[in-house]
């Protein structure tokens, strides 16, 4: 205590060493002031980086939802009427185009049968015989038997079969899927009539008259 009474008496004292104390409570405010400040600029920056954290939170855009049982069932229940309406129309359209090219194959076979009979001077017998002129077309290869029982047609929908009587031919074509589009085809060699006649979905066609 002593020591500390006579260094404070000595600094009062002796000017050179007041001057020392005063420069170091300075130098010790200006630290101390410096220190303020790079405390203040970290807060300030932290107070940012909280702020900027708080905004993109709520700037995120919301997760989208998911869709709920009700919206489910209302939509299978739209798409199952447009599908009940659609699909009938479509399927018909399919079976239509599929008797159109049954139908041009009688009418090839048809011509075949007149230019054999024209060619030859007999009556054809059998698919091989009509092959000598066109070939008919089966779904696996031309028809080769020699008779003229039914053949399944290329394509595989339509079974064709020829009934001579005479001079007389009926060919018909017939679908076991749709029974009512059938093709009742005839040619006459002797008076040259011949015609074709196409099933509905109503009804079956009819035989048509080559006397």
């Amino acid at each position: 205590m002593l020591n500390l009474i006579i260094i404070t008496n000595q600094s009062c004292q002796n000017p050179a060493i007041a001057g020392f104390f005063s420069k170091i409570n300075t130098e010790n405010s200006q630290k101390n002031s410096v220190f303020a400040k790079i405390h203040a600029n970290e807060e300030c920056q932290h107070e940012k980086r909280a702020a900027l954290m708080m905004n993109t939170q709520h700037s995120k855009p919301l997760d989208t939802p998911g869709f709920t049982l009700s919206e489910v069932m209302i939509t299978t229940a739209i798409v199952g009427i447009l599908s009940s309406l659609a699909l009938p129309n479509f399927l018909s359209q399919v079976n239509r185009t599929r008797q159109k090219e049954a139908s041009s194959t009688v009418a090839q076979i048809q011509t075949t049968i007149a230019a054999y009979a024209d060619e030859f001077g007999v009556l054809p017998e059998s698919w091989a015989e009509l092959n000598n002129t066109s070939a008919v077309m089966t779904a696996d290869a031309p028809a080769t038997q020699d008779n003229f029982q039914a053949i399944t047609l290329a394509g595989g929908y339509y079974d064709v079969k020829i009934e001579p009587v005479g001079n007389l031919f009926t060919i018909t074509a017939t679908s076991d899927d749709n029974t009512n589009l059938n093709i009742i085809a005839c040619v006459n060699l002797t008076n040259g009539a011949s015609g074709i006649n196409q099933g509905t979905k109503a009804a079956e066609a009819s035989a048509p008259n080559c006397g």
